[in-house]
């Protein structure tokens, strides 16, 4: 298990905005499910890129245009990691929405997943955007260019 100090610390680095309890608990959550420092420090740049750490996404309140709506409004990502039902492992919605550990779960094992098939982490981080999103993308940049800030400032890995 990663210490959840050091993923405290990746979350006070990269987002500074997130409030002492919230990233305490945020951290508890990557550090208990990341099988690795690696995959933590992607969970947290996903975490930023697709929710900004923010409770209300975690708890799936999505405001108009959030989470990923289909055509009629409904949203179609769930949690801080905005998992998509391809990514739910048999676990519904309501739950994702009602616990954060099992969300952080299902992220890392997404993240695992596309590594091992992607050629690597950061290929995995451009294709949970989207499998034909490119690298340029300013959704894929911003995540690659918060997960290089991670390794780099943070190079326990």
């Amino acid at each position: 298990m990663i210490p959840v100090a050091l993923v405290v610390g990746w979350i006070t680095a990269a987002a500074p905005w997130v409030s002492k309890v919230d990233r305490t608990r945020y951290a508890a959550d990557i550090a208990a499910t990341a099988p690795n420092v690696v995959t933590g420090k992607a969970m947290v740049a996903t975490a930023i890129t697709e929710s900004d750490f923010r409770p209300a996404i975690e708890r799936c309140e999505c405001k108009e245009k959030e989470c990923d709506p289909d055509a009629s409004g409904v949203p179609r990502a769930v949690g801080l990691y905005q998992l998509h039902r391809y990514h739910y492992a048999g676990h519904t919605a309501e739950e994702i929405c009602g616990s954060n550990r099992l969300a952080s779960e299902l992220a890392a094992r997404a993240l695992t997943g596309l590594a091992a098939r992607a050629g690597g982490m950061e290929e995995a981080l451009r294709v949970y955007v989207g499998i034909s999103v490119g690298r340029d993308d300013r959704r894929v940049k911003r995540r690659l260019d918060l997960f290089d800030l991670l390794m780099e400032v943070h190079p326990d890995a």
